[in-house]
């Protein structure tokens, strides 16, 4: 069996759950070294039915049935609000450790779900390169010689079909002395082509609950100031919904941040386009990727990204 202390663990779950639970990449690293805890919401996430912009009257114009009303959703301020499946988060906005990035993305100008998401594991809009994900770069450069290693999957017939259950197992391996410096989780079904409301609402309680699970588990782990979680997806929906009651693939999209060193509040602004096509694609997921390299890991993102990127202010100093 291959070292612990390099290698990826990827858990999947009964057949009948619309998620993967858990697909964990895990470097070298020294205890209490700051982690990074990665959550893949595959599919394309629908970005505006996740952060709800209340005060733009073409949200509810492009959705007549998909809309969520501002009376149902959980305001964050005059103008923004989160979903109502995401309620388990409350207590990190709260606190100040979350942070809500919207109008996010790559900018590549395309849909395609195999071009979209080599963008977000590359740090690249184009294809070349040396092939080998922004985190790899990463790690090479702060780790030395330490390597990432993939393994086959593991049956997970004793893993709760809940994704907190993923997440409790992240936040065990985060326990750990030897604990990875980088965890991946991966969620299916966020591609919301039909019969999108009670799917992506089942999807949101899933997805918060297991956050708020593996922040409590951090918590009690003294590992909650030095873990980051970051949620991801390949792209936003359209914001005019199809006559399947759901939404196609879209523009830009939006981030979870959360942890103890994290800055709370929203950054960017939704701003949707004209045509309909979805969310303006304002902040460059790059920018988000130098938060986590200069701000975080103290790594330099020109070297990673191959170009200079500002940082978000989502760290407290």
């Amino acid at each position: 069996m291959p070292d612990r202390r390099s290698f990826l663990l990827s858990l999947t779950a009964a057949a009948a759950t619309p998620w993967l639970p858990i697909n964990v990449a895990a470097r070298e690293s020294t205890y209490p070294r700051r982690m990074l805890v990665l959550i893949e919401l595959q599919g394309g996430n629908d970005a505006l039915n996740t952060v709800i912009p209340t005060a733009e009257p073409a949200y509810y114009a492009f959705r007549p049935t998909l809309a969520i009303p501002a009376s149902q959703a959980i305001p964050l301020d005059s103008s923004t609000a989160l979903h109502p499946a995401l309620r388990p988060l409350m207590p990190l906005w709260k606190s100040g450790e979350l942070a809500v990035v919207r109008g996010v993305g790559h900018g590549a100008g395309t849909n395609s779900h195999a071009r979209s998401i080599a963008a977000w594991e590359t740090g690249a809009t184009a294809p070349g390169g040396d092939g080998r994900s922004w985190l790899e770069r990463a790690l090479d450069l702060g780790a030395g010689s330490a390597r990432i290693q993939r393994l086959d999957p593991v049956p997970a017939s004793g893993l709760s079909e809940d994704f907190s259950a993923t997440a409790r197992e992240a936040a065990r391996l985060a326990s750990t002395r030897d604990c990875p410096a980088v965890i991946k989780l991966s969620m299916r079904g966020y591609d919301t082509h039909a019969a999108q409301a009670p799917t992506h609402g089942v999807l949101l309680d899933a997805l918060a609950r297991g956050i708020a699970q593996l922040a409590d588990d951090l918590k009690r782990a003294g590992r909650w100031e030095s873990a980051l979680v970051m949620t991801y997806s390949e792209f936003g929906r359209r914001a005019v919904e199809n006559h399947q009651g759901g939404t196609d693939h879209g523009a830009g999209g939006m981030q979870l941040l959360c942890g103890g060193a994290i800055r709370g509040g929203l950054y960017g602004a939704a701003r949707l386009l004209d045509d309909g096509a979805g969310l303006a694609c304002e902040i460059d997921f790059r920018r988000v990727y130098a938060s986590v390299l200069d701000g975080w890991w103290g790594i330099p993102s020109v070297a990673i990204l191959h170009g200079r990127y500002e940082p978000l202010p989502v760290l407290n100093a």
